[in-house]
C-alpha cells in the first residue's frame, strides 16, 4: 500500500474521518430535499461540493501556516454553513476536521481556544436565535466540545507523527553520508595497503632482475615474470576500486548491465551471474546497495578467499529482492567483519533489509553473502513503499 507525504496531502485516516463525518450530512440532506424541507436544493449541493473541495486544497504543511490557516479557517466557515443550506444538524462535525488541520499547522493550544470560541457562539446562536431548549443547548455544546477534542487530538497527532518522519528521514541522509564518507577513507586506506604492496614487490622485483641480468639470466627473467604478475594485480584491483569509487555503469546501463560489466572483468576468476525479474526497476537505493554487495562479495572473494570460481544471483519479485554472492574459496574459520562489509550491512539495515555472511564447511567450501532488501524505497515508518 502507498502512503501519500502528510506534507503534501491528507493522511488517510483523516480522509477516512472526513468521510465519515460528511456521510450523515449528505444523507440529511438528501432526505430533507426529497420532502422540501430546505432551501433550494441546488444551494445545498453547492455548499457540499464547497466543503469536498475545500478539503481536498487544505494545506497539510506547517512551513505555510499563514496559507495553511486562512484554508482551514474558509473550511469551517464553509461546513458551518451546511446548517443552513444542507443538514438540520447533522453537519456539526464536518467543521471539527477543520480544527485538525489548524492543529496540525499551528498547534494544538490556539486550535483549542478555537474550538471553544466556535462551540460557545454556536450554544448562543441556537439559544437566542432559534430559541433552542436550555438543555438542548448545553447537550449540543457538550457534544461538540467533545468533538472538537477529538479533532484537535488527530491534528496534533498527525503532526507528530509527520515530525517523525523527518526526523528519520535526516538521520537516514546523515547515516549515509557518513557511511559514503567512511567508505572513501576505507577504500583509500585499502587501495593503499594493497595496490601499494602489489607495486612494492614489483619494484623489488624489477630491481632483483637488474642485478641478476648478468650472471643469472633465468632468475632475471623468473623476477620480471614475477614484477608482470604483481602489476597485473595491482591493475586487476585498481579497477575494482576505481568502480565502487564511480559506479557509473549504473547509471548509464541499469543494475543488470553494471552487474554485467561487473562480472566480466574481476580479476581473471570466472564470475557468473544470475539474474531474475525486473532488477532494472528497483529503487536508486536499493539498486546501489545491491551493486555495493555485489562489489564487496566478489572483491572478497578476489583478494582473501582465493576463489576461483564466483557466482552472483538477483531475484526481484513484487516486495523484496535478494543478493547471493557465492565463493569456493578458502572459508574463514570465523565471520570477520571488516569495515566494507559493517558498511554494507549499514545500508541494508537503512533500507529495512538485512546482510548475512556464511562460511562454507569443509564439505562444502566457499562462503556465501546475502543482501535482502525491499524493492521500493522506504516510508516514514521504514515499510516498504
Amino acid at each position: 500500500m502507498s502512503h501519500r507525504p502528510l506534507g503534501r496531502a491528507h493522511p488517510q485516516y483523516i480522509d477516512l474521518a472526513f468521510a465519515l463525518t460528511l456521510a450523515p450530512a449528505v444523507i440529511d440532506f438528501l432526505v430533507q430535499s426529497a420532502w422540501s424541507l430546505l432551501p433550494p436544493p441546488w444551494l445545498g449541493a453547492l455548499n457540499l461540493l464547497a466543503v469536498v473541495g475545500l478539503w481536498f486544497v487544505l494545506r497539510w504543511d506547517r512551513r505555510r501556516p499563514v496559507v495553511g490557516v486562512a484554508l482551514a479557517i474558509l473550511f469551517v466557515l464553509v461546513a458551518l454553513a451546511l446548517g443552513l443550506t444542507a443538514s438540520a444538524g447533522m453537519h456539526l462535525f464536518v467543521p471539527l476536521l477543520g480544527f485538525a488541520n489548524l492543529s496540525f499547522v499551528i498547534g494544538p493550544r490556539v486550535t483549542t481556544l478555537a474550538v471553544g470560541g466556535v462551540v460557545l457562539l454556536l450554544s448562543v446562536t441556537q439559544w437566542l436565535v432559534f430559541d433552542g431548549e436550555p438543555g438542548t443547548v448545553l447537550g449540543t455544546g457538550l457534544l461538540m466540545t467533545a468533538g472538537g477534542g477529538l479533532a484537535v487530538a488527530l491534528g496534533a497527532t498527525a503532526a507528530r507523527a509527520e515530525g517523525e518522519r523527518d526526523e528519520a528521514l535526516a538521520l537516514a541522509a546523515r547515516i549515509r553520508k557518513l557511511t559514503l564518507a567512511e567508505e572513501r577513507a576505507r577504500m583509500s586506506r585499502e587501495m593503499h595497503d594493497s595496490v601499494g604492496h602489489h607495486l612494492t614487490v614489483a619494484t623489488m622485483s624489477l630491481g632483483n632482475a637488474s642485478l641478476l641480468r648478468g650472471g643469472d639470466e633465468e632468475g632475471a627473467w623468473t623476477q620480471i615474470e614475477g614484477a608482470r604478475s604483481s602489476v597485473e594485480r595491482a591493475l586487476s584491483e585498481t579497477r575494482l576500486w576505481v568502480r565502487a569509487l564511480r559506479p557509473t555503469s549504473l547509471d548509464e546501463r541499469g543494475l543488470v548491465g553494471a552487474l554485467r560489466a561487473l562480472t566480466s572483468s574481476s580479476g581473471g576468476i570466472d564470475v557468473r551471474l544470475d539474474v531474475e525479474g525486473p532488477a532494472d526497476e528497483l529503487a536508486a537505493e536499493a539498486a546501489l546497495t545491491l551493486y555495493r554487495a555485489a562489489q564487496e562479495g566478489v572483491a572478497n572473494a578476489v583478494r582473501h578467499a582465493g576463489a576461483k570460481r564466483v557466482s552472483v544471483a538477483v531475484r526481484v519479485d513484487g516486495t523484496a529482492t535478494e543478493l547471493l554472492v557465492v565463493d569456493d574459496g578458502v572459508p574463514a574459520h570465523e565471520v570477520v567483519e571488516g569495515f566494507g562489509l559493517s558498511a554494507l550491512r549499514e545500508r541494508a539495515v537503512a533500507l529495512g533489509g538485512t546482510m548475512t555472511l556464511t562460511p562454507g564447511s569443509p564439505d562444502r567450501p566457499g562462503t556465501t553473502l546475502r543482501v535482502h532488501v525491499p524493492s521500493h524505497d522506504i516510508d516514514a515508518t521504514g515499510r516498504a513503499g
